[in-house]
C-alpha cells in the first residue's frame, strides 16, 4: 500500500468495521449465539490485523465496533479458541492504545481478555501480572467503573487460585463478592461468578462446609437465572462436586461430576478447559486421593 492509498484504505476500514458492528449477535456468553459469532470472528479478526497494519493512519474506532471486538474476544477466550487468540488480543490493546490511549476503558478491556487468554494457556504467573498491572493503571477509572473493577478483581482473585495462593484468593474474591452483591444484587450474574470463585478458594482452603454451602445455593441461582445446561451453571456444578470430595460425600460427588461431564461435553467438547477440570476432580476422586 503507497502513501496515497493509506486514507482511502482508512475509510474503508471504517465503514468495513460498522458492518460487522451492526451483525454482532448479542452476549458472547449465550451459547444460542456462538453459530453467528463462529462466522463473524474470523472478519473481525481480519479487521483487527488490517486496522494494525494502518496504526497512526486508522480511524478513530466507533463504540459499536469497540463492544463487537470486545465479544469477539470473549467469545474466543469462553470458547477456549486458542489458534492466534493471544496474538489477535495483543494486537487489539495495541491498536486501541494508539487510538484511545493506553488508559481508555476498551484499552483496559482488551488487556483484560489478554490475561484471560494467559489463563486459557495455564500461563497463571504471567495472567497475574497483568491482572495486578490492570489494578495499578486502571484504579482511577475503576473508581467510575465498579462493574469492571469487579471483573479484573475476580481474574486476580482466580489467578492467585490457579496458583494455589488460596489465602490471597479468597481474601481477593470475598471483599469483591460481598461489593458485588451490594451494588447489583446476590442473583445477578457477577455476583455468581464471585461467589463460584470464592466457594473454590474456600475448598483450596480446606473449607468445605462452607464452600459447600456457598455453591449450593450458587448453583440454585445459576439455573435460575442462566438455566440447567448453560456453561456457567456447569462451572458451579463441577466446583460443587469438588467441595462434595472434600466432605468425603464420594457418591454425590460423582454423580453430579458425571452429568456435569456429559453436559460439557455436548456443550463445549472434550478439548474446553471446563470440560478437563471436571475430568480431573473425577479422576482425583477415582484414584481415592480426596
Amino acid at each position: 500500500m503507497n502513501h496515497e492509498q493509506r486514507p482511502y484504505a482508512g475509510s474503508v476500514l471504517a465503514i468495513a468495521e460498522g458492518l460487522l458492528a451492526d451483525a454482532l449477535p448479542g452476549e458472547a456468553d449465550d451459547p444460542e449465539n456462538w453459530p453467528n459469532f463462529a462466522i463473524l470472528v474470523p472478519h473481525i479478526a481480519s479487521l483487527i490485523r488490517n486496522r494494525g497494519m494502518l496504526a497512526e493512519d486508522a480511524p478513530r474506532p466507533e463504540p459499536r465496533y469497540q463492544r463487537a471486538v470486545h465479544e469477539s474476544l470473549k467469545y474466543l477466550y469462553v470458547r477456549d479458541i486458542s489458534s492466534d487468540s493471544l496474538k489477535l488480543t495483543n494486537i487489539v490493546v495495541t491498536n486501541w492504545t494508539v487510538a484511545l490511549g493506553p488508559a481508555d476503558m476498551a484499552t483496559l478491556q482488551a488487556k483484560n481478555q489478554v490475561g484471560n487468554m494467559l489463563t486459557n494457556q495455564a500461563k497463571h504467573r504471567e495472567a497475574l501480572e497483568i491482572f495486578e498491572e490492570l489494578i495499578g493503571v486502571g484504579a482511577e477509572r475503576f473508581v467510575h467503573d465498579r462493574a469492571f473493577s469487579l471483573t479484573v478483581m475476580n481474574n486476580l482473585g482466580v489467578a492467585h487460585l490457579n496458583l494455589d495462593q488460596f489465602e490471597k484468593a479468597e481474601k481477593i474474591l470475598r471483599r469483591a463478592f460481598q461489593e458485588c452483591a451490594a451494588l447489583f444484587g446476590e442473583s445477578h450474574p457477577k455476583t455468581l461468578r464471585l461467589a463460584d470463585n470464592l466457594g473454590s478458594a474456600l475448598t483450596g482452603l480446606g473449607n468445605h462446609q462452607e464452600a459447600f454451602d456457598l455453591l449450593t445455593a450458587t448453583l440454585v441461582a445459576r439455573t435460575a437465572v442462566r438455566g440447567e445446561l448453560h456453561q456457567d451453571t456447569l462451572f458451579t456444578a463441577c466446583h460443587l462436586g469438588e467441595a462434595l470430595i472434600g466432605l468425603r460425600r464420594h457418591g454425590e460427588a460423582q454423580a453430579i461430576l458425571d452429568q456435569t461431564l456429559r453436559s460439557q461435553r455436548d456443550l463445549l467438547g472434550d478439548e474446553h478447559f471446563d470440560t478437563k477440570r471436571t475430568l480431573k476432580f473425577l479422576e482425583k476422586l477415582r484414584k481415592g486421593d480426596a
